[in-house]
């Protein structure tokens, strides 16, 4: 039984061969994913019944790479260990505040919100209607790092929250910086307070320098 595989994908992409390829590594143990610009994993059929843990690299500033994550928890029912890395593009507020001038910075709050109102956006209603509790119902322990406090993110973390009810630990790490320090203090009070579908989850968020 194949337990690991590399794959590499490029002129496939979008065929059947494409979408044939993931019913041939439906049973591996651990599958580890980087998401591009595109969903990659649209139209995918096959289920990946062995797999216990998943390592991502997500860009949460797409849409796009947010549903290849939706696409994969739909086809892993058994999934017990999410590890996340984020990707940062230009599409996200916060990752761009480095490149800002004062006057940008002035106008921050303006910046984001004209930013996340675009075709990138996600919000709770857009999630439930692409993924089920029952995707998560075996879901245990989540690791997400290199998090910035923006609306994708924080919405994706919320809804996991909410619906994993076998949830043990949840650990995110939010990238330190001087601009958007006020920020993580709001980013763990929201994430202590949302609603949790898991009564003996451990929730612990920290904040680093350096990303990973």
């Amino acid at each position: 039984m194949l337990e690991e595989a590399t794959i590499s994908f490029d002129r496939l992409f979008g065929t059947q061969d494409f979408l044939d390829a993931f019913q041939n590594i439906s049973t591996v143990n651990k599958l580890c994913f980087i998401s591009f610009n595109i969903n990659m994993l649209e139209g995918i059929t096959c289920k990946f019944e062995n797999q216990r843990e998943r390592d991502l690299i997500i860009d949460f500033g797409q849409r796009s790479s947010v549903l290849s994550l939706v696409s994969l928890l739909k086809f892993a029912p058994h999934i017990e260990h999410l590890y996340i890395r984020t990707d940062h593009s230009i599409l996200d507020p916060v990752s761009s505040e480095d490149e800002m001038d004062e006057d940008s910075l002035n106008s921050e709050d303006e910046f984001d919100e004209d930013s996340l109102k675009s075709q990138d956006e996600i919000d709770e209603e857009s999630l439930n209607s692409e993924i089920s509790s029952d995707s998560l119902a075996s879901l245990k322990y989540v690791t997400l790092i290199n998090m910035k406090y923006n609306s994708n993110q924080m919405c994706f973390m919320k809804f996991l929250l909410s619906k994993a009810r076998s949830l043990q630990t949840f650990d995110v790490t939010f990238i330190y910086s001087y601009e958007s320090n006020g920020r993580y203090g709001n980013a763990c009070r929201e994430l202590t307070e949302c609603q949790k579908a898991s009564p003996q989850v451990v929730l612990t968020a920290k904040v680093t320098t350096h990303g990973m």
